[in-house]
């Protein structure tokens, strides 16, 4: 005899929609949930204590805007070096800041951000969200 479906097992099939959204990554849950992505970058990631982006913005407003979020957020540059895309930093607090910037395209750009030895994903969403709002 074959089952009938019931309104009664409509919440038990969400439940698993919403399980599969919770382990998905924050752009493939969204792309999932048909919500999109935001228009300021095509991709991101965290892992193994860093954040990469990729910025839809030339290498040099990506690397300006990187300097000027770092000096919004009172992040000490202690040393950068633009033919290399690297930028060297210092927290109050003394945890080093490492953010390099480097051109995929002529119009997109990858930016890494790691805070401390093992990485500050807090503090690095902070960064990334200072620079969003400079490009």
């Amino acid at each position: 005899m074959r089952e009938r479906k019931t309104i009664a097992s409509l919440p038990f099939r969400m439940m698993g929609v919403g399980l599969v959204l919770a382990v998905l990554p924050g752009c493939a849950a969204m792309a999932v949930a048909g919500l999109g992505t935001s228009a300021h970058y095509a991709y991101n990631k965290y892992s193994d204590g860093e954040l990469e982006r990729q910025y839809d913005a030339p290498m040099d407003r990506t690397w300006n805007a990187t300097l000027k979020a770092l000096k919004d957020l009172d992040i000490r540059v202690m040393e950068k070096v633009r033919s290399r895309g690297e930028i060297d930093a210092q927290l109050s607090d003394g945890d080093t800041v490492k953010v390099t910037v480097a051109p995929k395209t002529e119009e997109i750009t990858r930016v890494k951000i790691r805070v401390g030895t093992f990485g500050d994903r807090h503090m690095s969403e902070l960064i990334w969200n200072a620079i969003e709002k400079r490009i």
